[in-house]
């Protein structure tokens, strides 16, 4: 079986990473599959392996900016666009979403209303049933949400199925392929609070932060998205929604 990709674009803390390890362990172990499944390369110290070789790509999030730019950006684009043109799956979370819907022709810049942070409400259009991917997801569900970057333009040809109250972009299907979350599927209770501690100085007080954390609960299904992705990717054949 041919691995997937996680291609890692960022870490997490250091003293979150020493304790829980890093974005790509995360994601593995959200997934329920085998490490030996995956690969791990960001493009610098690993080199992105060729297409042919890989069942599918997750992008990891990461503390950058897309809109930053850079010679890494460029780098993992071309290799997203070159994947969504030979129709493997793709899975892009938070900055790896945003990164998938640039590298496609959209446009990513700080969200007008700042930061969405903490556990948010996803509602999901009821054309998400049919699509390959998104139909494992619930109609409404809980999700952890930390950004202050945002799709604030769809690449061509995208379709928009889940959203929240403060985001309209919180999962897209960009290509037959290719979909996009803005939401952390892969983050645990433990991860989304230690991500709103250190955002205390984006909020107003320290009572806007514990609210922040109260109102925070554990998620149960918060890997069934990855969990769906890895299925689909083992899959020889894949039946998409129009």
């Amino acid at each position: 079986m041919k691995p997937i990709l996680i291609m890692k674009t960022g870490s997490t803390f250091t003293e979150l990473a020493h304790e829980t390890g890093d974005f790509e362990d995360w994601i593995i172990a959200a997934s329920g599959e085998a490490p030996g499944f995956f690969t791990i390369a960001d493009g610098v110290d690993e080199a992105l392996p060729s297409l042919d070789l890989l069942s599918g790509v997750i992008i990891t999030g990461s503390h950058a900016m897309v809109s930053d730019g850079g010679m890494l950006v460029d780098l993992w684009s071309q290799l997203l666009r070159d994947a969504v043109t030979a129709r493997l799956p793709v899975l892009g979370i938070c900055y790896g979403h945003q990164l998938l819907a640039q590298a496609l022709g959209g446009r990513v810049a700080d969200h007008p209303a700042g930061l969405e942070l903490g556990q948010v409400a996803i509602e999901m259009a009821a054309a998400a049933r049919d699509d390959a991917l998104f139909s494992a997801l619930p109609a409404q569900f809980p999700a952890y949400a930390s950004h202050l970057q945002s799709v604030l333009e769809l690449p061509p040809g995208s379709f928009v199925y889940g959203s929240s109250d403060f985001e309209p972009h919180h999962a897209v299907r960009f290509a037959p392929a290719a979909w996009g979350v803005q939401f952390h599927p892969e983050f645990k209770h433990r991860i989304a609070c230690a991500y709103i501690r250190r955002q205390r100085p984006r909020l107003r007080d320290d009572a806007e932060m514990n609210a922040l954390i109260k109102k925070t609960g554990p998620l149960p299904g918060a890997g069934l998205l990855l969990q769906s992705f890895c299925h689909l990717a083992k899959s020889s054949r894949f039946s998409y929604g129009d």
